[in-house]
């Protein structure tokens, strides 16, 4: 302990002097539990005791008396309990500062402050259609089936996948819940081409179309007009339709070349849809699209055609366009980039 004039002197305990103490440079036992009985004292003064060579007194008597009748003890016992309250202190302090388990360090100064913590945002994982149908235009989309590879050959940039802008994008959600289709309108500064993603409750498809040059698109009264009837079905003789309520031919004879092939219509036949496009033209108000699909079993490299027909909900009408194409491997077929700056090849 540290004496008034600021030297440290060793405590130690000894029952035969009354508790704890210690010699001074004298030779004197001082006793420390003496200042806890002492009512006039206010800090921790000790009290004189006999000397070690037989010298008694009635004071020191009485501090031995003190002790081992329950001073020592309750200068033991104090130290404990100030002790005791030091490191319960602590540890309250160090728990305060540690996260609970299960809980992170914003959480837990979250609750310490009464606020809720911030949860986290798991990753959004998105489905494959789901992907499709968030394609903007100015987006990058890179094919890489076969034709794509020969058309980078041909161009003398290799074997690689080439690269198209998207330039418009096309959603057709089925009225009965049949399927989504996807367009996205490429072009690479060489050719324009239709990309189609279908997409159903069993499996997502992939085709790659291109609009022929012997059908331009138009409306589909001008459509029969110019004498292209055999697009739709027949009606019976001498019973007229209305042009709205025609109705797509079930089997499509077309030549290709100086070869003519026969595309019949899928099984679930023409489909009607809602339909939104990006970018939107502003005044055309809400779109509908009706979908038709063919196929044919000749020998061909296109084997797909397709028919789109766009129209405004308040028309009974659209225009019609019509592609051929082929499918193609989900593989061969990757979203580069949401966005990226740039023009087009010359």
């Amino acid at each position: 302990m540290r004496l008034p004039d600021g030297r440290i002197a060793p405590v130690s305990m000894d029952q035969s002097r009354g508790g704890y103490g210690f010699w001074d440079s004298a030779g004197k036992w001082m006793l420390i539990s003496s200042i806890l009985n002492n009512n006039q004292s206010h800090g921790y003064q000790p009290q004189y005791a006999a000397a070690p060579d037989g010298g008694s007194s009635a004071s020191s008597e009485s501090a031995r008396a003190k002790s081992s009748g329950g001073g020592g003890f309750l200068s033991v016992l104090g130290l404990l309990i100030l002790a005791l309250l030091i490191f319960g202190g602590i540890y309250v302090f160090r728990m305060g500062r540690s996260p609970r388990p299960g809980r992170s360090p914003s959480a837990h100064l979250a609750a310490a402050l009464g606020k809720k913590a911030p949860q986290a945002v798991p990753d959004e994982k998105l489905s494959p259609l789901e992907s499709w149908k968030r394609l903007e235009p100015g987006a990058f989309v890179t094919l890489s089936d076969q034709q794509a590879i020969e058309d980078s050959q041909k161009r003398g940039q290799g074997v690689r996948g080439i690269d198209y802008t998207v330039e418009q994008t096309g959603i057709a959600t089925d009225f009965d819940g049949f399927a989504t289709w996807v367009f996205a309108f490429l072009n690479d500064g060489h050719k324009k081409l239709l990309l189609m993603v279908k997409g159903d409750d069993a499996h997502i498809e992939h085709r790659v179309y291109y609009a022929t040059e012997d059908f331009r698109p138009a409306k589909r009264e001008n459509v029969i007009a110019r004498g292209d009837r055999w697009l739709f079905e027949a009606h019976p003789e001498g019973q007229q339709q209305k042009v709205s309520h025609l109705q797509y031919a079930a089997a499509i004879p077309y030549s290709v070349g100086r070869s003519e092939h026969l595309y019949l219509r899928k099984d679930h036949g023409e489909r009607h849809c809602e339909y939104t496009e990006k970018p939107t033209v502003p005044g055309l108000g809400l779109l509908v699209s009706t979908v038709v699909e063919y196929s044919t079993s000749d020998p061909t490299e296109n084997p797909e055609l397709l028919i789109l027909e766009i129209a405004t909900a308040k028309n009974k009408t659209g225009e019609v366009a019509l592609y051929l194409g082929c499918p193609v491997r989900e593989s061969e077929v990757d979203i580069v980039e949401a966005t990226r700056t740039g023009s087009l090849p010359a």
